[in-house]
């Protein structure tokens, strides 16, 4: 494993190309900024001064001194020209493209991930931080990276223009200079370890503060005695974060004190006397140096001030760099084949084994179905069953432990994954809407120039209909208020709606829905799994859910239970055998036979 040191310099050697890729002007402007400035902080600070009090000592004509004057004028309204021109053009523009260019591609990376990336929370972390912070720490690596140029620049500069004005001064004040900057390195690094014990209770502190304005736990709040737990939690905390400054006091105390006692007897007395003996005794300096040496001094200690500050950023951009490259170099383990798909005919799992990474207990063992073309089937069985693990199997969002699945007897690994996967239309039990318009959740990524009417006509055969009619923008309308503040907010019934609408928009000649009415009322569910069994032509269509009301129009009906298949047939031939299915069926029959519609 690489030292820590040099991991953090690869991290940052790793972030500088691909900033250099994707906006390759705005690195080296940075870095030609940072030179220019370095210069001018040097030539104002020294330079100009020297050679403006040296004309004034000698009794320059005034014409001489006003030139002077003048051309210090010109040259910091030229530098702050183009600073401004910079910072308040270039660099912004050049942050948006940056911004653009690396959040697009994280978010294909994010499509082609691993589903079971998001069942492992330090992966799953990695990829927020990176989604979060990528480019905001670009920025900063480059920003940083410009001001330290700048600052090292500055210190070149007046350090070579004093050692010609005094060696001895020039001596003494490198000295202190490394003596304060050891100490504002150790004062940092204290300060970063008391950041670094803060934060447990400073997460607290913001997580029980957020109960009590964020909208989804108003209700609780009122109407439990979380106020009061959550209020205790918050107080608590923030004692905690007090004590924790309290134990750092002394010692950041300690290092300011001998930083200021450096600061004020050995640069402040001891070079000010050194440089007043040398003018008025040896007379070895001029008026014009001693003034650009005490400017000096002050601009220095800024300097390294500063540029201590920015060197112990990069070991967090460091850390965030990394989360961000590990990101990038993950490979997903699930990928396609070359072979072409064919016509379907019919989708077949053969003894397939399952479990979740990290997790011993198998979710699958050994099922076996087939479902045709034209064909309704479904998969039933009590919560945690394994149902909604098996279609993400045949979805390839994940893969088998053991067995296979076959299209056309071709297993469904040789074929091209995103082709495999449009050949399937699903609707989750966990379905998610987006903050767009009706119309764009219901097409997704189809083409926008499909007609309304496909629109109209998807939303009717998902009972949609009633509840458009009184949107005034109709299918144009915006779903939630995050964007639109005359935004429309569905109930849950209403979303699922358009949810499945989805699959009838699209001819997919796998449908597979999961739990497709399960925030439905029983009439409505009633009303969809009509319109599904009328619609769908040679579809083949797989219902799952625990609600058996779909189950009597289905042509094949498999009972999971534990993970295992149990039991297979048809609805009189479940009935019939008079095993669990029969029992589950049974307990249910009475609410839908009060609900549903005669005939």
């Amino acid at each position: 494993m690489k030292p820590k040191r040099a991991q953090a310099v690869a991290n940052i050697w790793f972030m500088l190309r691909q900033i250099a890729r994707y906006t390759p002007g705005y690195m080296a402007l940075m870095i030609v900024e940072g030179v220019v400035w370095g210069i001018i902080h040097a030539a104002s600070s020294v330079i100009f001064v020297k050679m403006l009090f040296d004309r004034l000592e000698k009794g320059g004509p005034f014409f001489e001194i006003a030139l002077i004057s003048a051309g210090i004028a010109l040259f910091s309204l030229l530098s702050e020209g183009f600073s401004q021109w910079y910072w308040q053009c270039y660099n912004s523009k050049a942050r948006q493209k940056l911004h653009r260019r690396m959040q697009g591609d994280l978010c294909d990376k994010a499509r082609r991930m691993d589903l079971g990336c998001y069942d492992d929370p330090a992966f799953y972390t990695q990829f927020v931080w990176a989604m979060q912070e990528a480019d905001k720490r670009a920025v900063a690596v480059v920003e940083d990276l410009g001001k330290m140029i700048n600052r090292v620049v500055a210190l070149c500069t007046i350090t070579g223009v004093l050692l010609t004005v005094s060696p001895a001064v020039t001596l003494l004040m490198l000295g202190a200079a490394t003596v304060q900057t050891a100490l504002r390195l150790y004062g940092i690094r204290v300060r970063f370890q008391r950041e670094l014990e803060l934060k447990p209770d400073q997460r607290e502190s913001e997580y029980a503060g957020r109960v009590f304005y964020l909208a989804e736990y108003a209700k609780e709040i009122r109407m439990s005695g979380a106020g009061t737990l959550f209020k205790g939690k918050y107080t608590d905390a923030l004692q905690r974060q007090k004590n924790t400054y309290k134990r750092y006091e002394k010692r950041l105390l300690a290092i300011e004190g001998a930083g200021a006692l450096v600061l004020h007897l050995l640069e402040t007395m001891g070079i000010f006397l050194l440089l007043l003996f040398e003018l008025l005794v040896r007379q070895t300096i001029s008026l014009g140096g001693f003034a650009a040496t005490v400017n000096a001094i002050w601009k220095v200690n800024w300097h390294v001030s500063d540029l201590c500050e920015r060197l112990l950023k990069f070991p967090e951009h460091s850390l965030y760099i990394q989360l961000y490259r590990s990101f990038l170099e993950y490979e997903p383990k699930i990928q396609g084949g070359e072979t072409a798909i064919p016509k379907f005919e019919e989708l077949r799992v053969e003894n397939v084994s399952f479990s979740y990474p990290g997790v011993e207990t198998e979710c699958l063992r050994n099922i076996t179905l087939c479902l045709h073309k034209g064909e309704k089937a479904a998969l039933v069985g009590y919560n945690g069953a394994g149902k909604t693990t098996l279609i993400k199997l045949l979805m390839r969002l994940y893969d088998p432990d053991e067995g296979a699945i076959y299209l056309n007897g071709i297993d469904i690994r040789e074929f091209p994954l995103e082709e495999y996967r449009r050949t399937i239309g699903a609707v989750f039990q966990d379905y998610c809407l987006f903050s767009a318009t009706v119309a764009e959740n219901v097409l997704a990524d189809l083409d926008e120039g499909r007609q309304d009417q496909e629109i109209l006509d998807a939303l009717r055969d998902a009972g949609f209909e009633q509840r458009l009619s009184k949107m005034e923008q109709g299918i144009h309308t915006m779903l939630g208020r995050e964007f639109d503040p005359q935004g429309v907010n569905l109930s849950g019934g209403e979303e699922q709606k358009i949810a499945i609408s989805r699959i009838f928009v699209r001819q997919h000649p796998i449908l597979i829905l999961d739990e497709p009415s399960s925030s439905l009322d029983p009439i409505s569910e009633y009303e969809l799994n009509h319109t599904i069994a009328n619609t769908v032509g040679q579809q083949a269509v797989l219902f799952i859910s625990h609600r058996l009301s779909t189950t009597r129009m289905a042509d094949h009906i498999y009972m999971l239970e534990q993970g295992s298949v149990v039991e297979e047939g048809t609805h009189e031939e479940l009935m019939a055998m008079d095993g669990r299915y029969a029992y589950m069926f049974r307990i249910q029959a009475e609410r839908y036979q009060e609900t549903a519609p005669a005939g």
